[in-house]
């Protein structure tokens, strides 16, 4: 496994935070969490049996596996070896795909932007290198929404929380408000509810709550910020309140939780 992180920024990628070509020997199994952001991989060759967040899926060669913000994931059967490229990155931009959307087939320029990039990834790492990966990884995700975004759901209600995650986790509106959401996006509350429970089968701000503890969750466990620093970057004037929250959310205070998952 070889792991990277480049430090130029995109207009859709926020940073790359690491791309590998993993091998895994026959009759693996594994418990984790899924890296924070965005992560996706394509399988090389071999098969295996996995749950993401409950739901189970058979991957095999030429799938792609997309995890987002910290999922619970159980490798549960490989009866040979497999092999997939791995890129993890942030975007405060990109929303999440569908959950429907977590393995799904490859077609031939999603395939031929991860062989770019292990290309690229190769050479000796340079500025024009850096570049180089960034338009590959560009180009895949922009393939994946072409490829997703013809089967999500055009209505309007359910574009306006669509377009708002983002400015959400762009703009760290963790601790903000029905009122506070209304303005930014000049909707009544009513409109921004049926939006968010169209989109997610939830309130606004329970969807919001869920955010900011996937959030922290992710700071916590891939980090080396304190709690307090959590707390502080999550919105919160006092790190007791995080954390009674944090406990009520996850059955666990923040360092209890970081020592189960550790």
């Amino acid at each position: 496994m070889k792991n990277s992180l480049f430090p130029l920024g995109s207009s859709l990628i926020d940073n790359i935070v690491f791309f590998a070509t993993i091998d895994i020997k026959s009759n693996h199994y594994t418990r984790c969490t899924s890296a924070p952001g965005h992560l996706v991989h394509l399988i090389l060759k071999g098969n295996y049996q996995l749950s993401i967040s409950g739901k189970r899926y058979t991957a095999q060669q030429g799938d792609i596996l997309y995890y987002y913000e910290t999922e619970e994931v159980i490798w549960e059967k490989n009866l040979v070896p497999v092999s997939f490229y791995s890129l993890a990155f942030f975007s405060s931009q990109l929303m999440p795909l569908p959950s429907n959307y977590r393995v799904f087939k490859s077609n031939r320029k999603m395939r031929t932007a991860f062989e770019n990039m292990n290309t690229i990834f190769h050479q000796e790492q340079k500025k024009s290198s850096a570049i180089a990966f960034y338009g590959q990884t560009s180009n895949l995700i922009s393939e994946i929404i072409d490829f997703t975004q013809p089967k999500v759901s055009q209505d309007k209600e359910i574009n306006v929380w669509l377009q708002l995650e983002p400015l959400i986790r762009k703009k760290k509106y963790f601790k903000c408000d029905l009122n506070f959401l209304c303005d930014i996006t000049h909707v009544s509350q009513a409109t921004l509810a049926r939006a968010c429970h169209a989109a997610f089968k939830i309130p606004p701000m329970q969807r919001i709550r869920e955010i900011r503890m996937e959030n922290a969750k992710g700071l916590l466990l891939y980090t080396h910020m304190s709690i307090s620093e959590i707390s502080y970057e999550m919105g919160y004037s006092r790190v007791h309140e995080f954390s009674r929250e944090f406990r009520k959310y996850f059955s666990s205070s923040p360092s209890e939780f970081k020592k189960q998952h550790l």
